[in-house]
């Protein structure tokens, strides 16, 4: 029987992946690093823990949903993203060579691109600024190595800017919730002020993006010995400002401001995505307005599921 394995399956990223595989009747494993009943352990920066998991499920499709966050140190990003994808790709090759490997980069591999170049396309050149795109461009350019040398298929996957119920909240959406549901529960009221409001990003509704990813897998596998790279974005530029007035809409009695230019990890002003090779290799295309993840995402963070 096919078996899709799901690395890091409580992320949120992996949760929704199992969901549509479930939904599909694809059978299917995940893992957690803290094992836990129906999930198995398996800690990415323990080569022997990743050929165990590997070995025992003999899977036919591979989605490694485990990363750190743009809040890790350097070494963290390093370990995660670049030294577990060794290990993983060296034990496919060794226990289910064939195997379908998906991993997730980002569009901060992109780094800051030029107005005219956007919407940034698939061959747009990486030159990330960030700690965090240079160590996912870092995992890119190991998969593609490997994947040349030992003849493995695989695919990396570039989602823009994801929304979605159960988004951690050191990103930027989901602490936007947090912070109007804090000043609701104060009796707050008024302005509420937004840093690099001017910004724009892609907004990607999470489901949308784990259909693409599963569509890439089932029904446009990669060939043996090559790295398939597809943008996951939906092509159109939202200010940050935009996201935060729907929002505080939604909260009721706050009005959004911009509080003017602040640091910024990511250091990108535009962000937008052009998802044409993803749309001719699977038809993909985005189903969910970013405003009704929007709405779902503050629902979810009001009734604290």
């Amino acid at each position: 029987m096919d078996v899709a394995l799901v690395i890091a399956g409580t992320s949120f990223v992996g949760r929704h992946l199992c969901r549509q595989l479930a939904q599909r009747a694809i059978a299917h494993s995940a893992t957690t690093r803290t094992p836990r009943p129906g999930l198995l352990g398996c800690d990415l920066t323990c080569p022997d823990e990743i050929h165990a998991v590997i070995q025992s499920v003999q899977p036919r499709w591979i989605f490694n949903c485990a990363g750190a966050t743009a809040q890790s140190n350097p070494e963290e990003m390093h370990a995660l993203h670049v030294t577990a994808t060794e290990s993983l790709l060296e034990a496919v090759a060794l226990h289910a060579p064939d195997a379908v490997t998906v991993l997730f980069g980002s569009a901060a591999e992109y780094g800051p691109v030029q107005p005219e170049l956007l919407p940034i396309r698939d061959d747009t050149p990486a030159r990330p600024t960030s700690a965090y795109g240079r160590s996912k461009l870092a995992m890119t350019q190991t998969a593609e190595r490997l994947a040349h040398a030992i003849g493995l298929r695989v695919h990396v996957v570039r989602p823009f800017n994801l929304l979605g119920r159960g988004l951690g909240k050191q990103f930027l959406a989901a602490s936007l919730c947090e912070r109007l549901l804090q000043a609701k529960k104060l009796g707050e009221s008024g302005a509420f002020p937004v840093a690099n409001g001017q910004a724009t990003r892609d907004w990607v509704d999470v489901r949308d993006a784990v259909d693409a990813v599963l569509r890439l897998a089932l029904d446009a596998p990669p060939t043996r010995g090559s790295v398939g790279k597809f943008n996951i974005s939906t092509g159109v530029e939202t200010s940050v400002l935009t996201l935060a007035e729907h929002l505080c809409r939604l909260a009721g009695a706050f009005n959004a401001t911009d509080a003017g230019q602040a640091d910024s990890r990511s250091g990108i002003d535009r962000s937008c995505g052009d998802a044409s090779r993803l749309r001719t290799a699977t038809g993909w295309k985005p189903s969910v307005q970013w405003q009704k993840s929007v709405v779902e995402m503050w629902a979810s963070v009001v009734s604290g599921q």
